[in-house]
This record gives C-alpha cells, sequence and structure tokens, in this order.
C-alpha cells in the first residue's frame, strides 16, 4: 500500500510470519525478521519469548517453530507448553519434542497422554515413538487402551518404531480392538518387532 510516497505493510497478524523465521531460504528469513521487527539473528529468541504470548495462536505457532529450528535448547521451554491452556499450542509442543528427540522430554511426554484432548494425545503418543528411549514404552503401552481410537493407533504405531520386542504380548492383545484403523496399526508395527514376549511395561 502506498500512502503520500511512504510505502506500509498492511499490519498482519504475527502467526503468519512466525514459520517463516525457521526457513532454509535465509532471503525468507531475514525477511520475516524484518516483519516481526526483529534481526534475523534474534530470531530463536523471539520464538521463545512468543511463548510466552497472550495470543494462543502466537504460542501455537512458535512451539512448532521451535522444532523445525532443531536446537534442543529449546526442550525446557517446549515442555512448558504440554501445560499450556490452548490444545494447539500442547499439540505443537509435543510434535516439536518429537522432532528433537531429546530424551529429557521423555518423562513430560509420557505424563502429557493424559492430556484431555484427544489431539494432544495424539500427538504425545506419536512424539513418543521417535526416542530410542525405552522410558518411552509404558506410557505408550497404556495408551494403546485409551478410549479414543486415534490415540491406540498413534501409540500401536509409535511402539512399533520403537522397536522393542516387550511390547509384542500387548500389542498381539490389541488384534482384537474394535476399530479397524487401530487393528491395521498393531499390524503395522508388530510387523516391525520380533519374537514375542510377554507384555512389559
Amino acid at each position: 500500500m502506498n500512502v503520500s510516497g511512504r510505502t506500509v505493510m498492511t499490519e498482519q497478524p504475527t502467526e503468519q510470519f512466525i514459520p517463516a523465521l525457521v526457513q532454509r531460504d535465509a532471503a525468507v528469513r531475514k525477511y520475516a525478521a524484518r516483519l516481526l521487527g526483529i534481526k534475523e539473528e534474534n530470531g530463536p529468541s523471539f520464538l521463545l519469548g512468543a511463548l510466552s504470548s497472550e495470543r494462543e495462536r502466537v504460542r501455537s505457532a512458535a512451539a512448532l517453530a521451535l522444532g523445525e529450528l532443531g536446537d534442543v535448547g529449546a526442550v525446557p521451554h517446549l515442555v512448558g507448553t504440554l501445560d499450556d491452556p490452548d490444545d494447539a499450542t500442547r499439540t505443537n509442543g509435543a510434535t516439536s519434542l518429537g522432532k528433537l528427540g531429546d530424551p529429557q522430554a521423555v518423562s513430560a511426554l509420557t505424563r502429557a497422554l493424559a492430556d484431555p484432548s484427544v489431539s494432544s494425545r495424539v500427538a504425545t503418543a506419536t512424539a513418543l515413538g521417535a526416542f530410542d528411549d525405552p522410558a518411552a514404552m509404558p506410557g505408550l503401552i497404556k495408551a494403546v487402551e485409551d478410549p479414543d481410537k486415534a490415540v491406540r493407533a498413534a501409540a500401536a504405531e509409535s511402539l512399533g518404531n520403537l522397536g522393542d520386542a516387550r511390547a509384542t504380548g500387548c500389542l498381539v492383545d490389541a488384534l482384537d480392538d474394535a476399530n479397524v484403523e487401530v487393528r491395521a496399526s498393531v499390524v503395522d508395527a508388530l510387523g516391525k518387532l520380533g519374537d514375542r514376549e510377554p507384555c512389559q511395561a
């Protein structure tokens, strides 16, 4: 927009520019930083600060962007998002913790499997499958019996991704699940595991 010879950027919500701060293209990152009124090198600090924004969409966007950034230094801050009052922020926080894969997040994610939001529980179950840590297994075994079919399916898939044969017995039991999608996930998970062993949490 041009006003009296001056170029004026139409104001847009902050959350629209946050994802661009973690793009691979340096020019895109620089442009996004300028629109947000910060220096490009201050992008990570800006994202951490955005987790405390009063606006839910800003917190949610920042939580997701921090996972793309790939800095494990953000893990303690992302763990904090698991208690955010906003469902989307908790969901994105769990997703990012899975991408970062730092073992210090496993216990917090395991607790988050009790989140009242289905989307958050699905994201959490999926995230736990990205950890090469046996501590992730007990929570996932319990999640295979979650009331929601999407959570059960995600938990089964994650148990397969963990590759720990101790989960085999629990997965075999889940072959009787009432939902066909859950059963399909269980079959896929069993295909990734070795010999059967008793269910151990």
